[in-house]
């Protein structure tokens, strides 16, 4: 019988504690991330994405540990009191990279033990584009039959030309 309570102490020392923890609940606003063109300007009209593309990261100011490292989901987040800082972020920022925008945005908030708090991240484009477009592409064609547009940045280079399926090209801004 002693043998019992000692194996079952041991158990539940080796047990994480819950006591101390607080929950996050995060919204990212599709407002924010639209990639319509006339509202942002920033993004070619055919590149999409999903919320549940957007990886989030919360990391506790006082040591920097990392709470959480994963895709975002909506759903409520468990971690312990403590201040932190809330990163979303969709996509690479590249040196130079074809029709890929780089969403970013960050935020702090302290979590209180047994509650829960709702932020919301605003992300935007966090990278640079090149993009071309003629308003008259008939006439331009009459006065150049080919063309080409070379971005170069840190000994790389990237170009758009009159067969490119390619839309923009995107670097660090």
């Amino acid at each position: 019988m002693l043998l019992l309570a000692l194996v079952s102490s041991c158990t539940q020392e080796e047990l994480p504690s819950e006591e101390g923890r607080g929950g996050l609940l995060l919204t990212l606003n599709d407002a924010t991330i639209s990639t319509d063109v006339e509202e942002t300007r920033a993004l070619p009209r055919d590149i999409e994405h999903k919320l549940t593309d957007f990886d989030i990261r919360i990391t506790r100011q006082s040591d920097k540990w990392i709470a959480y490292n994963n895709k975002y989901t909506g759903k409520r987040i468990s971690v312990y009191s403590g201040t932190y800082d809330v990163e979303a972020s969709f996509g690479q920022n590249e040196n130079l990279a074809y029709d890929a925008p780089y969403f970013y945005g960050i935020t702090d908030l302290t979590i209180v033990s047994d509650e829960t708090v709702q932020k919301s991240i605003h992300c935007s484009v966090a990278n640079s584009l090149v993009s071309v477009k003629f308003e008259d592409k008939d006439r331009f064609e009459r006065f150049f039959n080919t063309y080409e547009l070379l971005v170069e940045l840190n000994g790389e280079a990237l170009a758009l030309n009159e067969g490119s399926q390619e839309q923009s090209i995107y670097f660090p801004s």
